[in-house]
């Protein structure tokens, strides 16, 4: 029993440190975007009309990446839309690209309180592509881009992106 223990705790130790690792790698291959333009990409609004990313002329946008399935992603909605009337003025456009292609569940998170922000979504294989390209590593996921659409910052958690925001507008 106690050799069993002692295995338990080497193995939860071996794959905790592991667990950093993969992440740091992550967060490093992420980094090596930087300062890269994000490649214009069609997407499907909540009406199901297509639009692309280029269309939206903005000093900066927040790309947020999320599901309707994440419980954290549905907390964050309501601040990325305070964000959207805090930093409007100041030329931000949020952009909530929903990595779930159920446009149903999608429209369950549009409130009054979120419906500044704009919701969208796509096919699996074209969101795969997105996630590939742009090492979309975990939700939700935030990508900045300033007026020429290239990357300034990615961020992967809410006090990052509220200190970037704060920073660079």
């Amino acid at each position: 029993m106690k050799y069993i223990f002692c295995f338990l705790c080497i193995f939860l130790l071996v794959f905790e440190i592991y667990g950093q690792d993969v992440e740091m790698k992550q967060k490093n291959k992420s980094n090596s975007l930087l300062n890269s333009i994000f490649s214009d990409f069609e997407f499907l609004k909540i009406d199901s009309s297509k639009s692309y990313l280029f269309d939206y002329k903005a000093k900066k946008t927040l790309l947020c990446f999320w599901s309707p399935t994440c419980g954290l992603c549905q907390d964050e909605l309501p601040t990325l839309s305070k964000l959207q009337q805090i930093y409007i003025y100041k030329g931000l456009k949020i952009i909530a690209y929903s990595i779930d292609t159920n446009v149903n569940e999608i429209k369950k998170q549009i409130t009054d309180s979120t419906n500044n922000l704009i919701f969208c979504w796509n096919s699996a294989p074209k969101t795969l592509d997105l996630i590939v390209k742009y090492n979309i590593y975990k939700i939700p996921f935030f990508i900045l881009l300033d007026k020429n659409k290239k990357i300034i910052e990615i961020i992967d958690n809410k006090e990052k992106l509220l200190e970037v925001l704060n920073k660079t507008m």
